[in-house]
């Protein structure tokens, strides 16, 4: 029992003396834990940006649409005659429902005909979809209850009474993109994408950092000094194999699990290429920086493991702490995933997500620059010590 009892002690002594292991055990659920908190903390998704089609331009009209803009989930954003004015912003998700108000609103409610007002709401993103019918509904449903009891009191109709009889107008709901409201056809691409971001930080967490620590870097620089050249190198295989990951992930994934593409597969190739060369530049950049091995893994897994989380694929990324939408925004997967889910679900072109291709060339762009910097260094450094020592 002694002998236990001391083995017992000498691991946790053994384990008390890595700080790294340390760190990730206590420190880990801790810092995730809060971070997690402050992403989820509102609760309920407010200020969705939504859209009035106003046919009428009546009273009643402005009445709804005030109505509408007065609940704390949806912000009426524009108010247009014509629903074709909104097919952009439907497509690129910056609005997520619209109502039409048809022509003769007014007149056929005071005619007691039961108009019917359409709620068109992009189900690209069900969160928001839900939030959004839920709020834009019990602003129409409580205008509709106040209308036909006033309506029916002035014909002498009692209250108790007037709250049983007809509707002074109907509301019919559509659930654009996703009208099932599938949860696999909204989450499962998403998911495919952030492991594909992950496996590919942790391959290229080992490109550069690797050779620092088995001293390979000066024989590399005796083969070529251009920088460039190294990045390239370095690059090129990581490119390739993410490339065919995810060619699998689309063509085979998706397409066993019944997952439809209502999009150009053009357009999707393309911002897919541009994501793929975003995270090998990420990742061929903090491999360059940082020297070990362990601690480049340790960087790039803390960049990846909350990245689906604060993407906003999941929970508007307007529902979080500014802070946390600056720190989502450096990541690929967060434009990516954005662009994802309008091509295979809504059918967007290239017109609807270039905001997302340009941040994802930003992207790219920046830490490859970065990148060519610090190789530029280590290269001059190898040849220093390499002269040196000779």
């Amino acid at each position: 029992m002694k002998r236990f009892a001391a083995l017992i002690a000498r691991e946790f002594r053994l384990f008390f003396s890595n700080n790294v292991a340390v760190l990730i055990l206590f420190g880990a659920p801790l810092a995730y834990g809060l971070f997690f908190g402050f992403v989820y903390y509102k609760g309920v998704a407010t200020d969705l940006p939504v859209a009035v089609v106003d046919m009428n331009s009546t009273t009643t009209s402005r009445m709804l649409i005030d109505a509408i803009d007065d609940n704390q989930h949806v912000a009426v954003q524009r108010v247009v005659p014509d629903i074709s004015m909104l097919a952009h912003e439907m497509l690129s998700g910056e609005i997520v429902a619209v109502v039409s108000i048809p022509e003769r609103f007014e007149q056929d409610v005071l005619m007691q005909r039961s108009p019917a007002l359409i709620l068109d709401v992009s189900a690209t993103n069900i969160v928001n979809a839900n939030f959004a019918i839920k709020g834009i509904r019990t602003s129409l449903e409580t205008i509709n209850a106040g209308m036909q009891i006033e309506g029916l009191r002035k014909q002498g109709v009692p209250a108790e009474l007037a709250s049983q009889q007809f509707q002074a107008f109907s509301i019919q709901t559509m659930n654009r993109f996703n009208p099932s409201l599938n949860y696999l056809i909204f989450l499962y691409p998403g998911l495919l994408a952030t492991i594909l971001q992950q496996v590919m930080l942790l391959g290229l967490a080992l490109s550069f950092s690797k050779e620092y620590e088995e001293d390979t870097f000066r024989e590399l620089t005796r083969q070529t000094r251009s920088p460039l050249l190294i990045l390239l190198v370095k690059s090129l295989p990581y490119l390739f194999m993410g490339w065919m990951i995810w060619m699998f992930c689309l063509h085979v994934m998706l397409y066993g699990f019944g997952v439809p593409m209502a999009g150009s597969w053009s357009v999707l190739y393309g911002i897919s290429a541009l994501f793929i060369l975003a995270v090998t530049a990420l990742g061929i950049l903090v491999s360059a920086v940082i020297p070990n091995q362990l601690k480049a893994t340790e960087v790039l897994m803390v960049i990846a493991t909350p990245a689906f989380i604060i993407s906003g694929f999941t929970w508007p990324l307007s529902q979080m702490p500014d802070w946390v939408g600056w720190a989502a925004s450096v990541i690929p997967l967060t434009h990516f995933l954005e662009a994802l889910r309008n091509i295979m679900l809504a059918g967007a072109g290239w017109e609807h997500i270039l905001p997302e291709a340009r941040v994802l060339f930003i992207l790219t762009v920046i830490p490859v620059a970065a990148a060519w910097i610090v190789v530029r260094l280590k290269v001059k450094q190898a040849l220093n010590s390499e002269s040196d020592s000779n």
